[in-house]
């Protein structure tokens, strides 16, 4: 007789399966609750979040094609950016930064002021030590 055994669920720490998870826009609660955990934002920025497109076209042709696991909009404006990586690549480090610096370009226009610059959030979720304690 086979044994009776559960198939495995996939991992939540798949992009796929976290993405799929986290950015529901029928499940707005689940990136609502997670915000509210790791960041320290009012509790009125929770009221509206949309989701809008992960993939970020290079503003140039030649310039690479980006692409945000979790992105998601406060009611004030305030962006949140949500990665989830397994392993350690080379330049890593660079890339969650190019993540964190290209919603603030975005912004800018011509003639406009900093000061007015909405407030841009990335959470980075790793299965690895990217940083070291003195860093």
């Amino acid at each position: 007789m086979p044994e009776n055994r559960e198939k495995p669920l996939l991992s939540s720490k798949l992009d796929i399966v976290f993405k799929s998870l986290m950015a529901d826009p029928k499940r707005p609660e689940l990136i609502r609750d997670f915000l509210q955990a790791v960041t320290d934002l009012p509790s009125e920025e929770y009221e509206k979040i949309e989701f809008p497109d992960t993939h970020l076209l290079p503003v140039f042709p030649e310039l690479k094609l980006e692409v945000m696991d979790i992105r998601a909009i406060m009611k004030s404006g305030i962006e949140a950016d949500v990665e989830i990586q397994l392993f350690p690549q080379e330049g890593i480090r660079e890339r969650f930064l190019l993540y964190l610096i290209r919603p603030l370009i975005l912004q800018l226009e011509k003639g406009s002021s900093y000061k007015f610059l909405k407030k841009v959030i990335l959470i980075v979720i790793t299965d690895f030590i990217l940083l070291k304690e003195e860093e």
